[in-house]
């Protein structure tokens, strides 16, 4: 019996030593946020715009988030993630910013309906879309915009966003939202 007694107190005393360590961090989730400001209101046809496809880079198709440390390493972020794919959060909030920035804009995510009006056609190539923490933000964008009612007329640019950044995720992902933001009055202007 005294056997026994030693053998639960020493798991009893075993388990609180187990919990005496540090507390499991809880995993933060971010999404990127569109444009605050309300939608614009126009009294003309509205525009039909087709976006897509949107080339992505494979390094950020993950839920990690991603940054960039020396010697150009990727780093995974071991508790803050996307709440979705990141793409798909890029295509959308663009979509609503463009919406926003445009009013009456009819904004189709590839693919299409066929049988739509003619209009527009966003094609874009996301180069970069992550951070070193505590030094740059980076994003770069290469975009084509081609008319699909004057014979494949296309617009080129290419959107540079460099900004400092703090040293956490939170303030990142703000700030992604921000350079997206800036992004879609870019787009906007030349459609």
């Amino acid at each position: 019996m005294k056997k026994e007694i030693i053998a639960i107190l020493t798991l009893l005393l075993c388990q609180g030593c187990i919990q005496l360590g540090s507390d499991t961090q809880p995993t933060r989730y971010y999404l990127l946020e569109p444009l605050a400001e309300p939608v614009v209101a126009t009294g003309s046809e509205p525009l039909n715009i087709k976006l897509g496809p949107i080339e992505f880079p494979g390094y950020l198709d993950r839920l990690q988030i991603i940054t960039r440390g020396a010697d150009n390493a990727i780093i995974t972020a071991p508790l803050d993630r996307w709440a979705e794919p990141l793409s798909e959060n890029f295509q959308r909030t663009l979509q609503e910013n463009l919406h926003r920035r445009l009013g009456n804009a009819e904004i189709q995510l590839a693919p299409w309906n066929l049988n739509s009006k003619p209009g527009y056609q966003i094609l874009l190539t996301i180069n970069r879309f992550d951070a070193t923490l505590g030094k740059q933000l980076n994003v770069d964008i290469r975009w084509d915009i081609i008319s699909l009612s004057t014979n494949g007329k296309k617009t080129r640019g290419h959107f540079l966003s460099q900004t400092e950044i703090g040293k956490n995720y939170g303030e990142m992902v703000k700030q992604l939202s921000s350079a997206l933001a800036n992004f879609s009055h870019e787009l906007a202007a030349n459609l």
